[in-house]
């Protein structure tokens, strides 16, 4: 068993039909952003996009499913270098224990995450 890529998103849907910030792309009206911040701003986290990570981890174990996956491993790939900025666990709990949690996980379990589009961050 190796990595897969959903190739239907809507299996997905369990925390992206809580998530108030789902918007459609203007440039095609079929493609939704399943998540609520960009995969790039996390490179150069601010308080409005931790607190956005960490609304949406109020309701869901995962970034996407029930499961963790190659989007789980990408946004902590993008926060591991500012560990620092979101470890007060009363700012950001959410945050602070799905982070934790993925720590958690071998290099060589991350790189078995099911595969996901890239599509699912918000443009």
């Amino acid at each position: 068993m190796g990595s897969f890529l959903y190739r239907d998103l809507s299996v997905l849907n369990c925390c992206v039909k809580k998530n108030k910030n789902v918007k459609e792309n203007s440039e095609n009206s079929e493609q939704k952003s399943l998540l609520p911040f960009k995969l790039e701003d996390l490179k150069k986290p601010n308080e409005s996009c931790l607190k956005a990570v960490d609304e949406h981890l109020s309701e869901c174990s995962y970034m996407l499913g029930y499961e963790a996956s190659s989007v789980d491993s990408d946004v902590f790939k993008s926060l591991l270098p500012h560990k620092a900025a979101f470890s007060n666990g009363e700012s950001y709990p959410n945050l602070v224990r799905w982070f934790g949690h993925i720590q958690s996980f071998s290099e060589e379990q991350k790189r078995k995450f099911p595969v996901l589009v890239s599509s699912v961050f918000n443009s």
